[in-house]
């Protein structure tokens, strides 16, 4: 079992891995908002904006550490790139969707999420091993 899991941890599954979740994200943003389950949670979609991008990050971080990219600024540089992800995804919505609206309060729990993962990845990094 424990080789089955440092072999997905493995540079090309993980770096699959975060292209095919990166590639639903974007699909998922925008789909025709009616179309989106409520989910009976005040805030919930600001909730699920945190946890998209919590795991986003985190997940391209962990990339760009096991393929050893980026190994100056990586924190900054991912965090920058997501940020950025999530602005183009408001703007999209916003200017080229009927059903869907900007909205800057997505954008700031894009960035809750983003920055919670930094923090996490900072303080596991040390205990994280992803040696083959």
């Amino acid at each position: 079992m424990i080789k089955l899991i440092k072999k997905l941890l493995g540079p090309r599954p993980l770096f699959y891995s975060g292209l095919l979740y990166t590639l639903i994200l974007t699909v998922l943003f925008m789909v025709p908002a009616p179309d989106i389950p409520d989910m009976g949670i005040e805030f919930g979609d600001k909730w699920a904006h945190i946890l998209v991008f919590f795991i986003l990050t985190f997940l391209w971080l962990l990339i760009t550490w096991k393929n050893h990219w980026l190994r100056k600024n990586r924190v900054f540089w991912v965090s920058f790139w997501a940020l950025l992800y999530g602005i183009i995804i408001e703007a999209l919505q916003g200017g080229f969707f009927e059903s869907r609206s900007a909205d800057v309060w997505d954008t700031i729990a894009d960035a809750v999420g983003i920055l919670l993962a930094c923090l996490v990845f900072v303080m596991m990094k040390k205990r994280i091993s992803l040696k083959t």
